[in-house]
């Protein structure tokens, strides 16, 4: 992941903030997308210049995590608002307690405490690596028919997936083309 240096930020942001000029024109002027450069004012606005500067990796504990998600929730914020809030360094990482929430339950985030925040990938990699044939007793539990089944389910949706992907670029190129 590419990261923009202190000083960059700080003279977009002033580019910006101080020279009334829009996101757009920023993004023009500076190369860099304008959703990153709000996001960088935003950053500026609530945190001043120490927003801007990079933060360390930290891990969190479960309570901390399902507060995170559950203000968001219960405050309808979006992640971006939520991040600000809590002075998370980034909104993926919330966006990644949310779909554990949501998928795995608030007691999956109250006792997972391995997950940092560039780390969930990595750890994940870790545990497979140390037990690369699968427990024969998961095996059992399925007959090879619903497991062949199983797969070609995932591919469907994997495929599924990846059209549905290419179509969302074709209409975003397209309004592209359109502004032009």
């Amino acid at each position: 992941m590419f990261r923009h240096p202190f000083e960059l930020k700080l003279e977009i942001v002033k580019f910006v903030l101080e020279g009334k000029h829009s996101y757009s024109q920023a993004s023009q002027h500076y190369k860099i997308h304008q959703e990153q450069i709000r996001v960088w004012c935003n950053l500026y606005r609530n945190c001043g210049e120490d927003g801007l500067k990079p933060q360390k990796i930290r891990k969190y504990d479960g309570n901390f995590k399902v507060d995170v998600v559950e203000y968001m929730y219960a405050n309808h914020l979006s992640l971006e608002k939520t991040r600000m809030h809590f002075k998370l360094p980034s909104s993926t990482i919330i966006a990644l307690w949310k779909q554990m929430y949501n998928e795995k339950g608030r007691e999956y985030l109250l006792n997972n405490r391995s997950i940092a925040i560039d780390g969930m990938q990595v750890k994940r990699n870790k545990r497979m690596r140390k037990s690369s044939t699968p427990n024969t007793s998961d095996l059992t539990d399925k007959s090879k028919e619903e497991l062949l089944k199983e797969i070609e389910d995932l591919r469907m949706e994997n495929d599924y997936l990846k059209k549905l992907d290419a179509l969302v670029q074709k209409r975003i190129n397209q309004q592209k083309k359109k502004k032009h």
